[in-house]
C-alpha cells in the first residue's frame, strides 16, 4: 500500500481574442491559461505501523513524548499538509502584412509557475522548498518572398528566472 494518500483538485482556465486591427495588413491575437493543482497530502502515520504497534504502551508513549518534544507540536499535525502548484501563461502576437510579398510577426510568451511543495507543519515533499519559475520569450520574424528567392530573418530573445527559496 502507499504510505501518501491523495486528494487532487484541479482547476484550469483560459481564453483567447484575436482579430484584424487594420483589415488585411495588421492582426493581434492574445491568449491566456491559468492552472491551479491542490493536494492534500497525508503521510501513513508511523504509530500506525506494527512494529510500533509491537512496542510496550509505556515505550509508544515515551517515543511519541520525545518526537513530539523535538518537533515542538503534536505528530497529528506532522501527517497532514498540503501541495500546491500554480502556472499562467501568457502569449500575445501581432501579425503585418507588407504588400503581396512581405510578412512580419512579433510575439512574446510569458509563463509563471509557483510551487509550494508543502504548506503545513511537514516539509518532507522537496528540499528545495518554494519555487517561483519565470520564463519569457520573445520573437520577431520578417519574411519577402519573391517569385525564386525567400528571405526569412529571425531575432528570439528567452530569458529564465528560477529563485529557489530553500527549506529552514
Amino acid at each position: 500500500p502507499s504510505q501518501f494518500a491523495r486528494a487532487r483538485n484541479s482547476d484550469q482556465y483560459g481564453a483567447t481574442l484575436g482579430g484584424p486591427v487594420w483589415r488585411d495588413q495588421l492582426h493581434f491575437f492574445v491568449a491566456a491559461d491559468a492552472q491551479e493543482i491542490s493536494e492534500a497530502i497525508f503521510v501513513r502515520d508511523v504509530r500506525t505501523s506494527p512494529e510500533f504497534q509491537s512496542l510496550s504502551p509505556t515505550a509508544q508513549a515515551s517515543f511519541v513524548q520525545k518526537v513530539e518534544q523535538v518537533l515542538g507540536t503534536t505528530l497529528d499535525e506532522q501527517f497532514r499538509f498540503r501541495s500546491a502548484e500554480n502556472q499562467e501563461t501568457y502569449l500575445a502576437k501581432l501579425d503585418a502584412s507588407f504588400g503581396e510579398a512581405s510578412h512580419a510577426t512579433l510575439r512574446h510568451g510569458r509563463s509563471d509557475f509557483k510551487l509550494f511543495p508543502s504548506e503545513g507543519a511537514a516539509d518532507v515533499l522537496s528540499n528545495n522548498g518554494n519555487e517561483f519559475n519565470t520564463v519569457d520569450s520573445s520573437v520577431l520574424e520578417l519574411d519577402s518572398v519573391w517569385p525564386s528567392l525567400v528571405n526569412q530573418f529571425i531575432v528570439q530573445y528567452g530569458v529564465e528566472d528560477r529563485p529557489v527559496v530553500p527549506v529552514t
